[in-house]
C-alpha cells in the first residue's frame, strides 16, 4: 500500500510456521485525517477489520463523540478518517470509529526507569518486556481449541506517526490500530509504558459498545500526541474520563529530564494516585505501587513462583540495589532479562493454565527518541526449573526522525 500518508507498510518480522508472530513497520505522515485514513485502509487491507466496534445506541455514540472532539481533538479528526476509509459518514452513530480492534485482551509485563545519573551514556532509558499467553483466544476466554481462532499478540507493529498537528511518536503495538500502544515515545523524549494491574480486576469494563470517555491505551496515545513532560502528563490524566478493556492497567510515564511517575486507578474510589521516582530508578510489574511502595509492604508469594507480580519486582529490585556503578544499556536489557516470562501454568505465577511468554524486550531512549528490541520466535531448550529458554530474534533498532 502506497499513497502520500504511508511512508511505510511492511512486515519487517514475518511469521513462520515454527515462529509465533508476525511483526510489521508502519509509517506515516500527514494531517491527522489522513492518518487515520491510512490506519482505517491498514485495518481493512492487512488485518480484515471488516467494519469498527458498533455502538449500543446512538446517545452513547454522540456522548462518546462529544467527549472525545472537546478532549482529545487529535483523535477526533483521526476517527474522521477512519470513517472515510470505511466509507462511513464522519457523524455516524452506529460505529465507533476511536479504534480499530483486531485483537482483545492487554499484557502482564515488567518496566523499569533509569534516570539519565544512574546510566553510563546520561541518557534515560526505560528497558520493558511485553508478555502474554501463546494460546489462542478462544483458549484464553476458556472455549478449548476452535478452528481458524487467532493467536494473541501473533500480529504486532511497529509505528512510527509523524503528524501534522501533535507531536511525532514511535509506538510498539498490538490488538487496536488507532491506539493499541504498550510502549510509546514522543518527539520530546516523553514515555509511556502500559501494563496491566492486577489489584484493578473489579472496575474494569467489558462493555465496549457502551464507552464513557477514553480507553486506556487512547489515554496512553494522548499523552503521546500532546504532552512533553511529567507535568503536563499528569494534569492530562486528571483531566479525562477513562475506562478499561478486558483487563485493568496501570502506567510508567517518563520524561527526557529524568522524572518518571506510576499512575494508578484505586479500586476503592476510582482516585487517581501518582506515584514519583524522585530521582531514582523505577519498577512496576503487575500489582499497584501505590497499594505496595516497597518490598517491605508485599505479601508472603511462592518462591518458586517466578513469574508472580512481587517476586519479579523483588528480583529487579534486588539487581537495581546490587549493581555497582552506572547502568549501561547493556545492563538495562539484563536486569530485564531477570524476569521474563517462560510460564506454563497459574502455579508459577500466571494467571491462568496457559503458556506465558515474553513477547519482546524493549529499551527507550528518551534522548535518542529510540527502541532497540527482539522479538519472541519460539520456544528453545527447556531446563526443568526454569522452564524452557526463549529463542529471541536478531535485534531491531528504531529512531524517530527530526522533525
Amino acid at each position: 500500500m502506497t499513497n502520500k500518508t504511508t511512508v511505510k507498510n511492511e512486515v519487517i518480522l514475518p511469521k513462520h510456521d515454527d515462529t509465533y508472530q508476525e511483526v510489521r513497520h508502519i509509517v506515516l505522515k500527514g494531517s491527522d485525517v489522513e492518518i487515520g485514513k491510512a490506519l482505517g485502509d491498514i485495518a481493512r487491507l492487512e488485518y480484515r477489520v471488516s467494519e469498527p466496534f458498533p455502538y449500543a445506541d446512538a446517545i452513547y455514540a454522540r456522548a462518546h463523540r462529544e467527549y472525545i472532539k472537546d478532549n482529545y481533538p487529535i483523535l477526533f479528526e483521526r476517527m474522521r478518517g477512519v470513517a472515510r476509509s470505511y466509507g462511513l459518514a464522519e457523524d455516524d452513530e452506529s460505529h465507533n470509529t476511536s479504534c480499530l480492534l483486531y485483537f482483545l485482551t492487554k499484557p502482564g509485563c515488567s518496566v523499569v526507569f533509569f534516570p539519565p545519573e544512574f546510566t553510563t551514556t546520561g541518557h534515560p532509558l526505560v528497558s520493558r518486556t511485553t508478555e502474554f499467553y501463546t494460546a489462542t483466544f478462544s483458549e484464553f476466554i476458556g472455549a478449548g481449541e476452535q478452528p481458524n481462532s487467532p493467536y494473541l499478540f501473533s500480529r504486532n507493529y511497529i509505528m512510527e506517526l509523524y503528524p501534522d498537528g501533535g507531536y511525532a511518536s514511535l509506538v510498539a503495538g498490538s490488538l487496536e490500530l488507532l491506539s493499541g500502544i504498550t510502549d510509546g515515545i514522543n518527539s520530546e523524549g516523553l514515555t509511556v509504558s502500559l501494563l496491566s494491574d492486577n489489584n484493578l480486576q473489579t472496575v474494569t469494563s467489558v462493555d465496549l459498545t457502551r464507552p464513557a470517555g477514553l480507553l486506556d491505551q487512547q489515554l496512553a496515545r494522548l499523552l503521546l500526541d500532546t504532552c512533553a513532560t511529567v507535568e503536563e502528563a499528569k494534569v492530562a490524566i486528571l483531566r479525562n474520563k477513562f475506562y478499561m478493556m478486558f483487563d485493568a492497567s496501570h502506567l510508567l510515564v517518563s520524561d527526557a529530564s529524568g522524572r518518571s511517575f506510576v499512575a494508578e486507578l484505586s479500586e476503592k474510589d476510582f482516585s487517581i494516585h501518582f506515584t514519583d521516582n524522585d530521582g531514582k530508578p523505577q519498577i512496576m510489574t503487575n500489582h499497584s505501587v501505590w497499594e505496595y511502595p516497597d518490598v517491605s509492604t508485599f505479601p508472603d508469594a511462592p518462591a518458586d513462583a517466578r513469574y508472580n507480580t512481587f517476586n519479579r519486582y523483588r528480583v529487579l529490585d534486588r539487581y537495581l540495589k546490587g549493581h555497582e556503578g552506572k547502568f549501561t544499556p547493556e545492563d538495562a536489557f539484563y536486569a530485564i532479562s531477570l524476569v521474563y516470562a517462560n510460564t506454563d501454568d497459574s502455579s508459577e505465577g500466571a494467571a491462568f493454565d496457559l503458556p506465558c511468554r515474553t513477547l519482546w524486550p524493549v529499551l527507550s531512549d528518551c534522548h535518542d527518541r529510540s527502541f532497540n528490541m527482539r522479538f519472541y520466535l519460539k520456544d528453545g531448550e527447556a531446563d526443568p526449573v526454569n522452564g524452557p529458554s526463549l529463542v529471541m530474534s536478531e535485534p531491531f533498532e528504531f529512531k524517530l526522525k527530526p522533525e
